[in-house]
């Protein structure tokens, strides 16, 4: 189910949401491309049939943003942080 007003684009093929933090990734129609996380909000691409899933899925890449407080070093300002992410089963 979805949230009619975070709808930011909607044809035949695909619907682009966006998700508030809480919402349920898995409950939403479609199917997800790149399923967000309970706690996170985000713009998220829900394909409404395969005619184009292996096309978006072999292109589509996760980017978060995150905002922070405090201060930085001129030389850490913009860079890349990667994590591993496991999956708790209970």
């Amino acid at each position: 189910m979805i949230d009619e007003s975070r709808v930011l684009y909607r044809d035949k093929d695909l619907i682009v949401y966006n998700k508030i933090p809480g919402e349920d990734s898995q409950n939403l129609i479609g199917q997800p491309i790149g399923r967000l996380d309970k706690p996170v909000g985000g713009l998220m691409l829900l394909l409404l049939n395969t005619k184009y899933q292996e096309v978006i899925k072999s292109s589509y890449k996760k980017t978060y943003i995150a905002i922070c407080a405090g201060t930085f070093e001129e030389d850490q300002i913009e860079g890349t942080m990667e994590d591993y992410l496991l999956h708790d089963k209970r």
